[in-house]
């Protein structure tokens, strides 16, 4: 009788085992390597949101990289990349002191999410007929916790024209703002007084307090707001109501005052008649 032996593995055998016992090692490994690129990824996402924040909460006072890397614990080079790519993105901006502020990017955002209206697309063609009725430059801002957020700007084509910059300002301190505070009841200006002076760091003293009520009892009574800056603008803003009646921010019309001065009836008018138009559209 033949001896019979168990066939020993062969070249396919062999490879059948290497693979048994290799393929697991590479699916972990695998799993493994992905799982760290997307750890590293979600620690650099929360870095970069971290020092967003921070920039934010900053305010008017901005910060420097050197505090950016101590409050969020980073190196100065990595806060620096950060703040970099971030400016990039049109998230920050860096002043002549080297010091990092938000841009209003931030806040349009906001004003973008779902179920609430966009405020800026519903305007701009009604904004578009005003600027081309008078061609001076026009803001559109909303109420933003205790300041304004500029959302759009129409320039004018003129050779002489104003530059207002598009940053958030406390409510009390912008004609938009003014228009604002004389759309709502006592109580509810209390309280974004209260908010508006915490944005400006600072309280009113006695005197500013009885110029901006006498500024915004003419606001009441003409149906549209303005603030002197002594610096020869002359600013028209009128409130945006929606479906609920409470103003959610104002447009402006504004140009040097020898300009704007002479027809300012006009502008007064055509600018009431647009904000009107754009508040039946947020009723809608």
């Amino acid at each position: 009788m033949t001896e019979q032996t168990a066939p020993g593995p062969g070249p396919s055998g062999a490879r059948s085992a290497e693979q048994a016992s290799s393929e697991p090692i590479v699916d972990a490994v695998g799993e493994v390597s992905s799982l760290q690129v997307a750890n590293r990824q979600t620690s650099s996402l929360k870095r970069g949101l971290a020092v967003l924040e921070l920039v934010a909460r900053a305010g008017k006072d901005g910060v420097g990289v050197t505090e950016v890397a101590a409050q969020v614990g980073l190196d100065k080079s990595s806060a620096s990349r950060i703040l970099a790519t971030l400016g990039e993105l049109g998230y920050v901006r860096q002043d002549i002191n080297r010091r990092y502020f938000t841009t209003p990017k931030l806040g349009k955002l906001a004003h973008r999410r779902p179920g609430v209206q966009d405020v800026a697309a519903l305007a701009r063609d009604r904004l578009e007929e005003l600027h081309a009725q008078h061609d001076e430059a026009i803001h559109l801002a909303v109420v933003n916790g205790g300041e304004m957020l500029f959302l759009d700007y129409l320039q004018t084509t003129k050779a002489v024209r104003t530059e207002i910059p598009m940053v958030p300002r406390p409510i009390h301190e912008v004609a938009v703002g003014i228009a604002v505070l004389a759309a709502v009841d006592h109580d509810e200006r209390t309280q974004l007084m209260r908010e508006s002076m915490a944005a400006a760091g600072r309280r009113l003293g006695r005197a500013e307090r009885v110029a901006l009520s006498a500024q915004v009892e003419q606001a009441q009574e003409r149906g549209w707001a303005t603030i002197e800056n002594n610096d020869d603008i002359t600013r028209v803003a009128v409130a945006l109501v929606d479906a609920s009646g409470r103003p959610v921010g104002a447009i402006s019309m504004s140009g040097p005052s020898y300009r704007i001065d002479p027809v300012f009836d006009r502008i007064a008018a055509d600018t009431i008649t647009a904000a009107t138009d754009i508040s039946a559209a947020l009723r809608v």
